[in-house]
């Protein structure tokens, strides 16, 4: 067995908490968007914490947006043309947020077969091309194309969040993805591992050589012929005996 090094192991490690990072950071956005242009919203995206911390979060980038001075002899420093589309925009974000989760903790209680971690379901699956590209590519794309719209109104601060929300959207889609072709691969695998071994005991049940790579999908069927056949012949007794 091959063992990494130790400055090899910690890079990865590092790597890995900075992308949970750039997820969950991502996600924090992207909430802020998709639950209007998604139904079906889980109950535990929908969490307060969560919401109340984007929603001051969003107050907080107003503040500083908003922040001016006037110096004597030297004039006024800051924005200069306050804007409240912001703050008006996380109130909005909140209340259908808080809406949404009261009405999946209702439907959770009537029965209602809904995964509490679910994203949403797009309002654009009706296009015809596969799922996951309208999930991990389509959705973030409108969304960015619709901040690039709303800066192009006069909303340069909403518009760029808007814009940072559908980036986040595709780097959370993207996790998600990879996370569920990961563990695709593994019950592949599983099954495929299940299947050569069946076929490798009755394989040696007849003291046969062993079997070329090719012929078990790339899985090594043991070290040693004679062991795997003593192997077989025990399975093979034990199964007849009552």
């Amino acid at each position: 067995m091959i063992s990494q090094k130790p400055e090899n192991l910690l890079i990865s490690e590092r790597f890995r908490q900075y992308h949970a990072v750039a997820v969950a950071a991502g996600l924090a956005a992207a909430r802020t968007t998709f639950i209007f242009h998604r139904q079906d919203v889980g109950y535990r995206i929908l969490s307060p914490g969560a919401i109340g911390g984007t929603m001051l979060f969003l107050y907080g980038v107003q503040a500083i947006g908003n922040f001016h001075i006037a110096i004597p002899m030297v004039g006024r420093i800051g924005a200069a043309q306050p804007s409240e589309i912001l703050g008006d925009f996380a109130l909005a974000f909140g209340s259908v947020a808080l809406w949404q989760r009261r009405k999946r903790w209702k439907e959770l209680r009537d029965g209602k077969r809904s995964h509490t971690r679910s994203l949403g379901i797009s309002l654009l699956e009706f296009l015809p091309m596969r799922k996951d590209l309208i999930y991990r590519f389509v959705d973030p794309a409108v969304t960015v194309v619709a901040g690039l719209c709303i800066h192009k109104l006069g909303f340069a601060g909403l518009g760029y969040w808007v814009v940072l929300s559908g980036l986040g959207l595709h780097i959370v889609e993207q996790f998600r993805w990879g996370r569920q072709l990961e563990a695709d691969l593994d019950t592949l695998d599983s099954q495929i591992e299940s299947e050569v071994a069946a076929e490798t005991a009755a394989h040696f049940e007849g003291e046969s050589t062993g079997r070329s790579l090719r012929d078990t999908a790339g899985i090594p069927t043991g070290a040693d012929d004679g062991l795997q056949a003593v192997i077989a012949r025990r399975k093979k007794s034990a199964e007849v005996r009552p």
